[in-house]
């Protein structure tokens, strides 16, 4: 499963002028490419890198920088069609794709992925039990665990030492790590098992995810459901290990982890008025009400969820400088 990458030719990005104009007559002129967008301490950040523009592309122009997000009181900015490699980091020194690569499935073209995961398809379908990748990606502990959005409760795995930023990406209500596994492999392995077991998916849709806002949230309710699953699970814990193979590194089971749940709060004040629709134009222009896994939700003409968090790759237009 690896990333199709197309090279830019001209060594830069396509600057995507505007073909029209608002109907103040705004401009949405100065590109800056998107490197990030991430949950940390509970606060959304996006990270953006300076773009200068010569003979038609794109090219980087200083260090990328944080916005944090949540501080952003409006929106008003243009998207590119298209997504571009974000590059990586060395050391903490960031280093552009060199051939600034057309990305589709990942943020990061497959050459400049490969330096931390040399397999890509690792992510999702991990195999390094059956000849490992080298990865530290792959390597390190996992956790399966539930996390539940009002009604709906599913069922995935992350790194352990991310679990609680996982389900700050999601857009979760609580999240309830159930077990501890050795590497990636196993616990989708697990995850997989587990989720048979309690007849819970892997993935919940956005549209069941947003609908939810605009009903209150019942903390103790969720709670309640994913720790008695929990219990559940533990009691059958025989049946789901039968037959499990030797390359199946199960470090904590469920009755030997004692992390219990996290009730997850974000910068986005529930119930809304409504649930809000999806918007998906090139030009985003409102006031922004909050923050939610990946969904920026914004007020114009009605109640609206951007998905900011897609925008990683892409290149967006302001009317002004940030930087």
């Amino acid at each position: 499963m690896m990333e199709d990458s197309t090279q830019v030719r001209g060594k830069g990005i396509p600057h995507e002028r505007c073909a029209r104009m608002t109907l103040d007559m705004v401009r949405h002129e100065v590109p800056y490419h998107v490197i990030g967008y991430s949950w940390e301490g509970g606060s959304p950040s996006w990270t953006l890198l300076s773009m200068r523009s010569c003979g038609g592309v794109l090219t980087p122009s200083g260090d990328p920088f944080d916005i944090r997000a949540e501080e952003m009181k409006e929106v008003n900015l243009r998207t590119s069609g298209s997504s571009y490699c974000v590059g990586r980091f060395d050391n903490g020194k960031y280093i552009p794709c060199p051939d600034h690569n057309m990305t589709s499935q990942f943020a990061q073209c497959n050459y400049c992925m490969s330096f931390e995961i040399p397999d890509p398809s690792c992510i999702f379908e991990p195999h390094c039990s059956r000849g490992t990748c080298g990865a530290e990606f792959c390597q390190i502990e996992h956790v399966v665990y539930l996390t539940g959005f009002r009604e709906r409760t599913k069922v995935g795995m992350t790194q352990l030492r991310r679990f609680e930023t996982r389900g700050m990406e999601q857009g979760a209500d609580v999240i309830l790590p159930l077990l501890v596994l050795g590497d990636r492999y196993s616990a989708r392995v697990m995850e997989w098992r587990i989720s048979k077991l309690l007849g819970l998916p892997q993935s919940v849709p956005s549209s069941s995810k947003i609908s939810g806002w605009g009903r209150p949230r019942d903390d103790a309710k969720i709670l309640k459901r994913l720790s008695d699953l929990k219990i559940y699970l533990s009691s059958r814990w025989d049946e789901i290990v039968s037959g499990v193979g030797g390359e199946v590194k199960i470090e904590k089971a469920p009755i030997e982890f004692e992390q219990g749940p996290v009730i997850l709060k974000f910068p986005l004040e529930e119930p809304l008025p409504s649930p809000p629709r999806r918007y998906h134009n090139e030009i985003v222009r409102g006031d922004v009400i909050g923050y939610k896994g990946n969904y920026l939700v914004f007020r114009s003409g009605g109640l609206w969820a951007w998905r900011i968090g897609e925008t990683p790759g892409r290149i967006v237009y302001f009317s002004e400088r940030l930087d």
